[in-house]
Formats: C-alpha cells, sequence, structure tokens
C-alpha cells in the first residue's frame, strides 16, 4: 500500500486476493489475513500496529477495516494541524520555555528552540531506549539551563507514540508536537551542522551562546588509526554459471563461417543458389556503365518449433550490399525475376501466385486479399498464404490432396503436415468437442528470453488500476535522455504489439497506452512495459478457445472520458465475439475532444459499426457463417448514444458533433447494424479502455474466450 492511498481500498482488494486463494484451494485463516494486511500497511500506521502488537489484540477483518479507517482520519486530522502550525507564525518561546525536536532510527537528537538553538545527540542500539535517554537529557539540560522543557516535537515513530512515553510528557506539563507525514524537513536533526552555524534569530552560533566558547569549523575525522594489516582476506574463487538464453542468428557472412552451426549455413546456402540458378534468377553480364548495380547480402535465420527446438537453418540471398568474386571484378548479375529486397519484389510474387491460383479455380476474397476460398457442393477449401507460407483449410481429405498436388506443380514446395504451428501461434484442435484453441507460449518465452526476464516475478494485471501515465514522466535533463537510450522500449513495444495482434487482448489497452511515449520514454513507462512482460509471463499457457457457442456475430463498444492527461482526448474500445471467442479487436484513441460522456459512447460506436460492415461482408463472401444477411447486434452502455444511432435528434449537447460521426444512422438505417442497451458489467469491451480490478477482469477474459489451461 502507498502512503497517502485509502486504506479501505487497500483491505478491500486484500480480502478479494484471499477469496481468490480460497476458491484455487489455498484457503488463509482469519487471524492469517489480518496479519498480512497489518504487516502491508506503509510507516504512518506503525503506531497501530505497535498498539496491536504490544496489546496482544486479535482482529476479525470487519473490525480490522473499521479500526484502521477510524485510525487514519485521526492521523490525516492531525498531520494538517502540524502542517498549518508550521506554515503560520510561531510564537517565540518566553523566557525559561524549551522546544524539544526529536529524530530516530540510530540516533536521538533533542534540540532547543529557544533563544540559543543548541542541542545534543545520543546514540542508541534499539529505538525502545528512546524514552530512557530522553528522561536523562531532560534533567541534565534543565539543570544546567535553569529553564523547563515546554514543548517536544517528533516524528510518527511508534518510540514516541507509546503510551509510557505520552504519559510521561502529560505527567510534566510537556507539549508533544507532531511532524507532518512524508515532512521530515520538520524535524530538523542535524545537530552537528546546526550548532555551529548563525541564524537570523540569533547573533552568534548555539555552540557559542551555549558553551561560552567558539567552536571549531574543521572537518570531522574518523578517530580510526591507519596502520599495516595484520593479515589479507583476498577474494574468494567461485564458480557461476551463465545459463544460455538461446544462440542469435549471425548477421554476416563472415559471422555465419565462425559459428558453431557453419557446416548447415553452408548447406542452406547451397540449397538457395541451386534454387537460384533452377530459376534463372539472373544472367551474368559484363556492367554497363551507366548502371549503378543493386548490391545482395546473405539473411540468415534458424527456423524453430513451438518446443523452440531448431527445425531447419534457412540463408536468403536478398538485395542491399553485394559481394566480388576475384576475376569477375566487371562483372554483375542481371536480374530476370525479382529477389528479397527489392521494392518491386512483394508485387511480382503476388501478382505471379495470384495469377496461378485462380487458374485453378479458386476465387479472391473481396475485401481480405490474402484469403481464397473454393466451394464446390459440399467441399469447402481456404487457401490462406504469408508470404511464400501457405495455410490451407479444408473439410474433404481427397480435395485437400488434389489441391496439393497442382500446388507441387505450380512452384518448388514442400508439404508440412497438419498445422501445429504457425506464425508463433500454436494449434490446438480438439475433434471430440469439436473446438480449436490458439496460444503463444513459446513466442512469449522467446520474448522473457530475449528481455532476461525469465526469472521475474509474476504480475496479477496488464495495467493496474490507479496508475496514470502521462509526458510529465518523460526524461527532461539529458542525463535522464542518456539512460534511457540504453534501454529496449521501441522493441519492446513490437514484441508486445505483436502478442496483442495475434491472440492477446488482454494486453491491447495497456500497450495502446506504453506505444504512446515511444519517442520519449521515460523510467515509469518502461516499470509499466515491464509489468506487462510480466503478466505475460504469469499467463503465457492462456488460449484462445473457439468452438463452445453458436456462430452468432456480436459487437461490444466503450468508451471512457478524458483519461488521457496529456491531450484530454477519450479511448474507444471495442470487439468482435464469434463462436466464443474474439476475432477482431482494438483500442484507439479518438481524434476529437468530446464533453461529454454520451458523445464518447456515440463516436466509439460509429466507429464500431464502420468496421462491422467491413466485417460482415468479409464473412458473408466466406458463405461458412451463417445468418450475416440479418443485422450485427452492437452492444453499447450508454442510452442517449444508443437513442442518438437510432434517429437524429436535436439536443444541445450532440448539435456540434462532427457530421462524419453520423454515419452510424446510415448504417443502422440500412440495417447493417442495430444498436442495443447493455449494463456496464456485462460490456465486453471494457478491458480495451480502462484498467480494471482483477475479478472483474478475469470475467472479461472469460467471455472473451482467452481462458488458462
Amino acid at each position: 500500500m502507498k502512503e497517502g492511498t485509502s486504506v479501505r481500498e487497500h483491505v478491500l482488494n486484500m480480502m478479494m486476493h484471499f477469496n481468490i486463494a480460497k476458491v484455487n484451494g489455498g484457503a488463509i485463516d482469519e487471524a492469517n489475513q489480518a496479519s498480512f494486511i497489518l504487516k502491508s500497511l506503509p510507516k504512518s500506521f506503525i503506531p497501530f500496529q505497535t498498539n496491536a502488537s504490544l496489546n496482544k489484540r486479535e482482529f476479525n477483518l470487519k473490525i480490522l477495516l473499521n479500526e484502521l479507517q477510524r485510525f487514519q482520519n485521526l492521523t490525516k486530522g492531525k498531520g494538517k494541524e502540524v502542517e498549518a502550525n508550521e506554515t503560520s507564525s510561531w510564537k517565540r518561546p518566553s523566557e525559561g520555555e524549551i522546544t524539544l525536536k526529536v529524530g530516530t532510527a540510530e540516533m536521538v537528537s533533542a534540540k532547543s528552540v529557544g533563544d540559543l538553538k543548541y542541542g545534543y545527540v545520543y546514540l542508541i542500539q534499539n529505538k525502545s531506549d528512546s524514552f530512557e535517554k530522553f528522561k536523562e537529557y531532560k534533567a541534565k539540560v534543565e539543570n544546567e539551563s535553569g529553564k523547563t522543557i515546554k514543548t517536544l516535537r517528533s516524528n510518527r515513530g511508534g518510540e514516541f507514540m507509546d503510551l509510557r512515553f505520552q504519559d510521561y510528557l502529560i505527567e510534566h506539563g510537556i507539549q508533544s508536537q507532531l511532524s507532518a507525514p512524508k515532512t521530515p524537513q520538520q524535524n530538523e536533526t542535524a545537530i552537528y551542522i546546526l550548532n555551529n552555524v548563525p541564524s537570523k534569530s540569533v547573533s552568534e552560533t548555539p555552540y557559542k551562546l551555549w558553551k561560552w566558547r567558539k567552536g571549531s569549523l574543521q572537518p570531522r575525522r574518523s578517530g580510526s588509526v591507519v596502520r599495516q594489516p595484520d593479515r589479507y582476506l583476498g577474494l574468494s574463487e567461485a564458480q557461476i554459471i551463465i545459463p544460455d538464453d538461446g544462440i542469435e542468428d549471425p548477421l554476416t557472412y563472415k559471422q555465419a563461417m565462425n559459428d558453431v552451426d557453419c557446416d548447415q549455413w553452408i548447406k542452406a546456402m547451397d540449397l538457395e543458389m541451386e534454387s537460384m540458378y533452377s530459376n534463372s534468377v539472373w544472367t551474368l553480364v559484363d556492367q554497363p556503365s551507366e548502371v549503378r548495380p543493386i548490391g545482395c547480402k546473405w539473411i540468415y535465420k534458424r527456423k524453430r518449433d513451438q518446443a523452440g527446438k531448431v527445425q531447419t537453418f534457412k540463408a536468403r540471398l536478398v538485395a542491399k550490399e553485394g559481394i566480388i568474386q576475384k576475376g569477375q571484378e566487371q562483372k554483375v548479375c542481371k536480374l530476370q525475376k525479382s529477389i528479397y529486397g527489392l521494392k518491386q519484389a512483394s508485387r511480382s510474387w503476388d501478382i505471379r501466385f495470384d495469377t496461378a491460383i485462380k487458374s485453378y479455380g479458386l476465387e479472391q476474397n473481396v475485401d481480405e486479399s490474402c484469403v481464397y476460398k473454393r466451394i464446390f457442393n459440399s467441399t469447402v477449401a481456404f487457401l490462406v498464404p504469408y508470404v511464400d507460407d501457405i495455410l490451407l483449410i479444408w473439410n474433404d481429405v481427397g480435395h485437400l490432396t488434389d489441391i496439393k498436388q497442382w500446388l507441387a506443380m505450380q512452384f518448388q514446395m514442400k508439404y508440412l503436415g497438419n498445422a501445429p504451428y504457425v506464425l508463433d501461434i500454436q494449434i490446438v484442435r480438439n475433434r471430440k468437442n469439436k473446438t480449436l484453441a490458439m496460444s503463444q507460449t513459446s513466442y512469449i518465452d522467446k520474448m522473457l528470453s530475449r528481455y532476461k526476464m525469465q526469472n521475474s516475478k509474476k504480475c496479477l494485471l496488464p495495467y493496474r488500476y490507479g496508475i496514470h501515465l502521462s509526458k510529465e514522466q518523460c526524461p527532461k535533463t539529458p542525463q535522464e535522455v542518456e539512460d534511457m537510450s540504453n534501454i529496449p522500449y521501441a522493441f519492446a513495444i513490437g514484441s508486445l504489439m505483436y502478442a496483442m495482434l495475434c491472440i492477446r487482448p488482454d494486453i491491447c489497452y495497456s500497450v495502446r497506452i506504453v506505444s504512446t511515449y515511444q519517442s520519449n520514454p521515460g523510467r515509469d513507462h518502461w516499470t509499466v512495459v515491464k509489468n506487462i512482460i510480466k503478466y505475460l509471463r504469469r499467463t503465457k499457457d492462456y488460449m484462445f478457445v473457439y468452438g463452445s457457442k453458436d456462430l452468432i456475430l456480436t459487437r461490444y463498444t466503450d468508451s471512457d472520458f478524458q483519461t488521457d492527461k496529456d491531450a484530454r482526448k477519450s479511448t474507444s474500445g471495442s470487439v468482435f465475439i464469434l463462436n466464443g471467442g474474439a476475432v477482431v479487436w482494438r483500442s484507439i484513441k479518438q481524434s476529437c475532444i468530446a464533453d461529454s460522456t454520451m458523445e464518447v459512447k456515440y463516436v466509439a460506436a460509429c466507429e464500431a459499426a464502420k468496421e462491422a460492415v467491413w466485417l460482415k461482408k468479409f464473412l458473408t463472401d466466406l458463405e461458412v457463417v451463417p445468418n450475416m444477411q440479418l443485422p450485427i447486434t452492437l452492444y453499447c452502455d450508454n442510452s442517449g448514444a444508443v437513442a442518438n444511432s437510432r434517429e437524429p435528434r436535436s439536443h444541445k449537447h450532440g448539435k456540434h458533433i462532427e457530421r462524419k460521426y453520423h454515419l452510424i444512422r446510415k448504417i443502422v438505417h440500412r440495417g447493417d447494424v442495430t444498436v442495443t442497451k447493455i449494463s456496464s458489467e456485462e460490456n465486453m469491451a471494457d478491458p480495451f479502455i480502462k484498467a480494471l480490478t482483477a475479478k472483474m477482469f478475469e470475467s472479461h477474459l472469460h467471455g472473451l474466450g482467452l481462458r488458462g489451461l
């Protein structure tokens, strides 16, 4: 618990964690729960803890919560009074009165605030000795000065709040003053320095006024004697085992030849060159005088399976730098076909592949160019290419065999069997229950290894409730900027963003927040990024599960209200649910500044409706999701936004809304979408716009289809 936060909220949060532990089979008895809560309190509750320990009190959680609230309210009141007195004009102590200021930890100092301003320092072993030292000092100072102590100022340490100490002060008529919380400067205990410096209130130093002699301003020296050592204690020998976090792929040809797997890289390069020659990619010609040649280089990659084991060694010759062979310095390769690295390469391959696939009878999806389909009677087949990796989806084995044979005739290809692992996504099928699950356990393990966080603590949430990032936390000095320049902030954001785009919508909101500060991140921003990675470590086995519900497409939309401290803009969040799991999600900062919750929800609903139109056309063209001719249900938790989307209304709170956002009315009118009211607790878009409590967050994850194994 942080200082200044509500103790009630902290205790309730702890009780929620106890309930979660009980559900998971780790029940904690009430006495230990109370003990854990007391130990988690900040320093301002030390008097309460001390009193409970000395009196051996036993609490149930309800009584403990009430007493902690009462104690916090009382201490807040005292803190305000002390601070007010400090900032107002103090009454000068009259002749014969002394006001003391007392410190903490390994020393206790007593300082007079009368005309002399002189004090002492007593070294003690335990804080409990403060009471006896104070009585000793009281007798000494009153005897030497002939004055009496009227006021004792101290911090809020338990040794000064002890009942014996307080009773002693009351018995001798000494007023107790407490410094404000988190304000150590009010308890001025740098006695040695203050005794030897003058002040405006007195003409001489306190030391001279008290001792009647001038103090020494020489630096204090240690009383230790420098001499030859009797024996030498050297550093003991030890063996440290540094784990191998993974071998990096070579970046240059020289590194590949010096690599432990150089034989494998040579084989991979031979295969690549053989492919170049067999496909007549270039011809060797003299370099034209008016042409500047494009260089080339080797790219090396170890391809791994879902367990992280190396499957194949890949070497690609791409256009970039270049090599010169001895005896052929004037020769260049005239390209007859595109290779990796050229600007035209991706388009050339797309045209070649698209022409061949369509000649077989597959149709390209109009709204998603990387999806091809072929439907013949009851046979359905889909082909999804990613560069030169092809994913085939079918419901007939015979049809699949025909497609594979035809592809083998058109391209040099290798069939890898069922796809358990595609683009760092593990695919798990349960044919008995007719479900399909996807996870990124291996990718998250690689991410943890890349940022040296394999053994880090596990975080409960990706973005904790109550944290607010802003540009005020960005580096402001050259030293701070230099310190952050060595932190791989942008690389970590890219790693997190890939996981978020694939199957981890639970980190969508937090990644959007931290990615805002990539240009100049601060330490606080980096801490949140590490917390997201720690959360992924805890939930790396979470999987998307599809197939548990009907094929009905629904969408949820929501928005916060001006939570961005820098631009005062709001965040729109939305998610599509199909067959028990999320299929499309987003969390984005709105481009306009809204002045009401109705407006921000209306803007968010409009953006969600536009994406619903695209998804409806895409799924209709696939012809596998039934009833796509019906309107898609769009859930919104604001009645005003729902009413405005259904029919035009002129109201002072909505007249200024930009015309482009009224497109949702046309979408609703033509029957593509129907907007429906839903309660905030049931809105699945909540995790995309704000930080939630642990219980609510886990509930929404289950609704999104994301769950642990």
